[in-house]
């Protein structure tokens, strides 16, 4: 799962890139974004039948007690997921009415660009989580340290030079 979100992450970034440096706009942009996303949730159906064979998806099948459990978990990162959405759109509304339309389009654009980056190391990070859990288990703090310091080191050697390549290009890029 990890492995097809940064892949979609980085399809997403190329495309952009692309779609900008035709000379396309917010629309061509949506379109390549919204193509990709669903070819990522297309491919991990298909992996999840390859590694599952014979699984059927069917409300008869649901087991109502253990669904009612995770339901309760569930609506905590339903509503974090909302509030991340909101807070992402809410601001590009704001410029919008403020310095036009126009404006808030290349906003949201920069905006993109720095999201695009959080989605390509979010998977890595989330990767650490199954394993950090085991070794809180067995309370192994020591462990738990280097995870956290190869963890962070992973992350950044990712993140920092694609965020400061974002930095210093930026201008150029949003003129593009």
């Amino acid at each position: 799962i990890n492995g097809t979100l940064v892949v979609v992450a980085l399809a997403q970034a190329v495309a952009w890139t692309v779609v900008l440096l035709n000379g396309g706009g917010l629309v061509e942009l949506g379109i390549v974004t919204v193509a990709l996303s669903l070819c990522g949730q297309l491919a991990r159906y298909l992996l999840a039948r390859r590694h599952v064979p014979g699984v059927s998806i069917s409300p008869r099948r649901v087991d109502r007690a253990l669904a009612r459990r995770f339901t309760g978990v569930s609506v905590w990162f339903f509503v974090l997921d909302m509030s991340k959405v909101v807070l992402i759109r809410l601001d590009t509304v704001v410029v919008g009415l403020a310095v036009g339309v126009g404006a808030a389009g290349v906003y949201a654009v920069g905006q993109r660009l720095t999201l695009a980056l959080e989605q390509l190391v979010e998977p890595l990070t989330k990767a650490f989580f199954p394993h950090s859990s085991a070794l809180a288990a067995g309370d192994d703090r020591e462990g738990l340290r280097r995870s956290l310091v190869v963890g962070t080191r992973l992350s950044l050697a990712i993140a920092a030079p694609i965020a400061l390549a974002l930095a210093l290009l930026a201008g150029p890029l949003l003129d593009l």
